[in-house]
């Protein structure tokens, strides 16, 4: 997998960035343009393009303000303005492993979107065996009571594994695979994002 060199500056990022996060809800994404080197805040709806790294969502800012409140701090959006930056160089580290990636998951989360699951924050990377795995979590604006995770890798050489979750508990529901296959991955984006709607409906809401 080819990736580009890191980018080495420190990412610029203002409370006035985190507030439209901290009052919107799922959805609302904080990212980097990589192109602009600028942070914005994205509405549910938007999906970032590969040259955006996705730097924090509603379930990261919810992690800050459980650190904020293990620390007798109040959460504010300065607060969480320092934390994102302290937590940009790890994010800035991977970034280029990351957007090598992000070029196949592209489909798949203009997909979900289009079907009303939003990306809950930043994805998660790891690699393992020379493979490069990126797990994107989402969020259904009439399911909240369901979390789905969903672990792609470069050029999908392994299945995609889908992960769904009782959001309040954390609960597993339901774990399942899905091998993309053909020359179209928005067809393969389609069959997974499918997939993903149909297991939702069937589980009871709570």
């Amino acid at each position: 997998m080819s990736t580009s060199m890191p980018y080495s500056g420190p990412l610029i990022i203002e409370p006035r960035d985190i507030t439209p996060i901290m009052q919107g809800g799922v959805g609302h994404l904080l990212i980097w343009n990589e192109a602009a080197d600028k942070v914005e805040a994205v509405q549910p709806g938007h999906v970032p393009g590969e040259e955006a790294m996705i730097l924090a969502g509603a379930d990261d800012l919810e992690r800050i303000a459980e650190e904020a409140a293990e620390e007798g701090e109040g959460f504010t959006d300065t607060y969480a303005a320092a934390t994102l930056r302290d937590m940009a160089g790890d994010l800035l580290e991977e970034w280029p492993a990351v957007k090598a990636l992000t070029a196949g998951v592209l489909e798949l989360r203009t997909d979900m979107a289009r079907r009303f699951f939003y990306l809950t924050g930043a994805p998660s990377y790891r690699e393992c065996a020379r493979t490069h795995f990126l797990t994107d979590v989402y969020r259904n604006i009439d399911r909240p009571d369901v979390t789905v995770s969903v672990t792609s890798t470069f050029m999908h050489t392994t299945p995609a594994r889908i992960h769904l979750t009782r959001t309040k508990t954390g609960r597993d529901l339901a774990r399942f695979d899905i091998q993309p296959s053909g020359a179209r991955p928005s067809l393969a984006a389609y069959a997974v994002a499918g997939a993903v709607e149909a297991a939702i409906e069937a589980l009871p809401k709570r």
